[in-house]
């Protein structure tokens, strides 16, 4: 019976690891996605940033994300909301 308890961890251990690549292959295709998106919105364009980000590390490729959030952010702030959040930034260096 020890035998059947300890094949039960190993099974379970593997479909662990299998969840956690899959949520890791998820997060790199929506991180992908975002970036692809904001590229251009034409297809054959996409298809090709695509296949360059393919390489890219999930670590780039959030960092990526965060600056396309960023300047979409920066966009929408106002212009005199946007002069205090350069001056406050300045003022930190």
């Amino acid at each position: 019976m020890a035998y059947k308890s300890q094949e039960r961890v190993e099974a379970e251990h593997a479909d662990a690891q299998d969840r956690e690549q899959q949520a890791a292959a998820d997060l790199r295709e929506e991180l992908i996605d975002t970036i692809v998106k904001d590229w251009s919105p034409a297809e054959l364009s996409q298809s090709v940033q695509r296949a360059k980000l393919r390489y890219a590390s999930t670590e780039a490729l959030q960092e990526k994300v965060q600056v396309i959030k960023d300047r979409k952010r920066f966009r929408a702030m106002p212009p005199d909301e946007l002069k205090r959040y350069i001056k406050t930034q300045r003022e930190a260096k």
